[in-house]
């Protein structure tokens, strides 16, 4: 069961009935389906994005949404997201195909939107938040932070993730990107060069930007 906020999260504002039902409708599908610890992870994301999403003037609706769908289809094996993936029309690439830890991102979304109605805006989000993407949206560079940094993740580098994600999501992403391409390198992991992209892009961006002030 999800549990109560903890006392210093932004508190949950007012959404309209048909949203309010359908967050109420996919709380009540992960509790079904996802293993206790992974719902915490959940809790743990939907609690951070919202904090990112009132620090940066995100619509917190999306935000919500995109973190409570974002691992939905994680209860399923490996086998049965690329299934799923495939019964619901979702191409994936070559690169794709050969990571299957991305797999569950991609049914995730194709899920959030044919059996909740999310929006392209929320179904992007869970798209991408395992490995980046280029042009990056704000609600997705919140997610992709969030994921890695919700107060549940036991590693040290979690909490400066969440400092600079505060501080600009754009930082806060790259942070969070340095920090998965290097645990990856030291355990000699294959890269989605997706994630490569969005960083290299997202460093170019922050350069200009340093650049042109």
């Amino acid at each position: 069961m999800f549990s109560a906020p903890r006392a210093n999260s932004p508190k949950r504002t007012k959404t309209a009935p048909k949203i309010d039902q359908m967050i109420q409708k996919v709380r009540r599908y992960l509790e079904s389906r996802l293993t206790p610890s992974r719902l915490r992870h959940v809790e743990g994301v939907v609690e951070t994005s919202l904090e990112l999403a009132q620090r940066h003037g995100l619509n917190p609706e999306h935000a919500e949404q995109a973190a409570l769908l974002h691992d939905s289809q994680k209860w399923r094996t490996t086998e049965e997201q690329l299934a799923a993936c495939e019964r619901w029309g979702v191409h994936l690439d070559a690169d794709d195909r050969a990571h299957p830890s991305v797999w569950h991102a991609f049914a995730g979304a194709a899920f959030a939107r044919k059996r909740f109605g999310a929006g392209e805006e929320v179904c992007q989000a869970a798209r991408r938040h395992t490995t980046g993407w280029t042009d990056m949206s704000a609600l997705d560079m919140a997610l992709y932070a969030a994921d890695f940094c919700e107060p549940g993740r036991p590693y040290p580098q979690a909490g400066e993730v969440f400092r600079e994600s505060m501080r600009d999501l754009e930082r806060g992403a790259l942070l969070a990107m340095r920090y998965r391409l290097q645990f990856l390198l030291e355990r000699g992991a294959s890269i989605h060069p997706r994630t490569v992209e969005a960083r290299n892009q997202l460093l170019r961006r922050l350069e200009n930007s340093n650049g042109s002030g």
